[in-house]
């Protein structure tokens, strides 16, 4: 069974200690390129927003960023 957390940390590259500014950056990179409106597919878009949700959900952080924030969710 893989680890969901570790995965989430995979999903842009970061290495666990990432600092939460640098997994703040790495997902809106992976969200920008992943989404369906600048050439993405849906269903990367949804792996990518899942890893963050879990990865801020672990640190316990509220990087709630409107930039990787989807609308009518806050």
């Amino acid at each position: 069974v893989e680890d969901p957390i570790a995965a989430a940390f995979e999903e842009p590259g970061l290495p666990r200690s990432a600092d939460d500014e640098a997994v703040e950056h790495a997902y809106r990179d992976r969200i920008k390129e992943a989404h369906p409106d600048h050439g993405g597919h849906e269903e990367s878009f949804r792996r990518v927003r899942e890893a963050y949700a879990i990865v801020r959900d672990h640190r316990g952080s509220d990087c709630d960023s409107p930039t990787v924030r989807e609308r009518g969710t806050a």
